[in-house]
């Protein structure tokens, strides 16, 4: 912020970009150093923690790509934009890392601030203000449901530190029954708004709408991703003694998501909202994720949201440059760009490829990997459901791909700079890797 402030606004790119690369370089430093806890041991860092904060570091140096092309006609503070960015960042490590659950709510609140506050940036449209009060709303009632949650765990256990509860979960099976499994609702109740998950998805369609393109691009990959991991790391850690009892909610969750994510995509003719149905498909897909995958094999969860990440940031990558153009953010503004820009539109059709989990894309194996886990735990039903939606998901991604290369394109050119080109192949070159090398990645992580 005080770089602007002395006229030097060229360089607040490169150096957001070069400080979020030490920080990643920090992060990986303590890739194969036992795990160490800070502060009062509210915060624990670890293999798992490393890789989803890379994962989550690696998204946010994309965003920030991306950021110079999407801010450089505007007017006010560009540092305000990335200032926000950069807060939103901090909370989302802070919920991946969290070994206490004060300190995910903080990591959340964070998170979600800045959230709000990116959602209804741009000011001179309603729609933006719309999805930045409509978020601000429910995500305040979440926040205060998810805390009550706590209050009421705090009240049955006496402690809110992971490992503390998980001791007297497995001892304390039978003590203050009702403190207790309401607690534990309400805990879920607030992440599953944080992840979209049905029946709390309704504020993602309109938000993702109204928002910003970047802000959505943000929301579907940082804050989503942040949030699954988050419950993830909270339920293996803290509430496997209580397995049985969210175990059925999280398989009719589970359910109930994926099939309202793809039912209501395949109705949406605005490119933003059919993105906000498929992130929440693709997070009823991370929910069967965590159900079937005990902490051993986080490594699952990470591949499935590293693919999807990459992919949903390629596809708001190329939609950012069209619809500036367009000014257009329905999928007719896709229409003849392979004979516009080729290149984005080969991009743009790598990466809904993989969202649409063709063979061998990354979006494939995470699905196979997540769908062959909750086989392993016979959730035969569940598993047949996901397949059946998988390939009804095709349907929608298809509509995008006869916009690109069916539909006849008008006179309206779109302007692509040679180095945002550049990095989205760059970009999809790395989803083409991690698509070749699934079982290489997964070990390695």
């Amino acid at each position: 912020m005080l770089i602007e402030l002395m006229g030097l606004r060229k360089i607040l790119i490169p150096f957001t970009i070069l400080g979020l690369m030490a920080i990643l370089y920090m992060n990986f430093m303590h890739w194969n150093e036992p795990a160490e806890s800070y502060y009062n041991s509210m915060y624990l860092v670890n293999r798992t923690t490393t890789v989803f904060n890379g994962i989550l570091l690696v998204f946010a140096l994309i965003i920030v790509f991306l950021s110079a092309n999407f801010y450089k006609d505007e007017q006010n503070h560009w540092s305000d934009y990335l200032a926000i960015y950069m807060f939103a960042v901090c909370g989302a490590m802070l919920m991946v890392g969290a070994h206490h659950l004060l300190m995910t709510f903080i990591g959340i609140e964070i998170l979600s601030v800045s959230l709000y506050v990116l959602a209804g940036s741009n000011r001179k449209k309603l729609e933006s203000n719309e999805a930045g009060m409509k978020y601000f709303l429910m995500g305040a009632f979440a926040s205060g449901i998810l805390l009550f949650g706590m209050v009421l765990l705090y009240g049955a256990t006496g402690t809110l530190h992971y490992e503390k509860l998980s001791t007297f979960l497995y001892s304390h099976t039978t003590l203050n029954i009702g403190f207790l499994y309401s607690g534990l609702i309400l805990i879920l109740i607030g992440f599953l708004f944080k992840v979209s998950a049905a029946p709390f998805h309704f504020w993602s369609p309109d938000v993702y709408q109204g928002s910003p393109s970047l802000v959505t691009a943000f929301m579907a990959t940082v804050a989503k991703i942040a949030a699954i991991a988050s419950l993830y790391l909270v339920l293996n850690q803290v509430f496997v003694p209580l397995h049985h009892l969210y175990d059925v909610v999280l398989i009719i969750v589970s359910i109930a998501t994926i099939c309202i994510g793809n039912i209501l995509a395949i109705i949406q003719s605005n490119f933003k909202r059919m993105m906000a149905y498929s992130g929440i498909s693709h997070a009823g897909f991370m929910l069967v994720g965590i159900l079937a995958v005990d902490f051993n094999h986080w490594d699952l969860i990470a591949y499935y949201a590293a693919g999807y990440g990459i992919a949903n940031l390629i596809g708001f990558g190329v939609a950012i440059v069209v619809f500036k153009s367009m000014q257009n953010e329905n999928i007719s503004a896709f229409n003849g760009l392979f004979f516009k820009r080729p290149i984005l539109a080969v991009t743009l059709t790598i990466a809904l490829l993989s969202m649409a989990s063709i063979p061998p894309m990354a979006g494939f194996w995470g699905k196979y990997y997540v769908l062959s886990a909750a086989l392993s735990k016979d959730l035969l039903l569940l598993v047949l459901i996901a397949i059946v939606n998988t390939v009804l998901s095709v349907y929608f991604y298809f509509k995008v791909f006869v916009a690109i290369y069916a539909r006849r394109a008008d006179n309206t050119p779109i302007d692509v700079s040679g180095w945002y080109k550049g990095f989205l192949i760059l970009l999809t070159l790395v989803l083409i890797a991690i698509s070749l090398m699934p079982d290489m990645i997964a070990r390695c992580l």
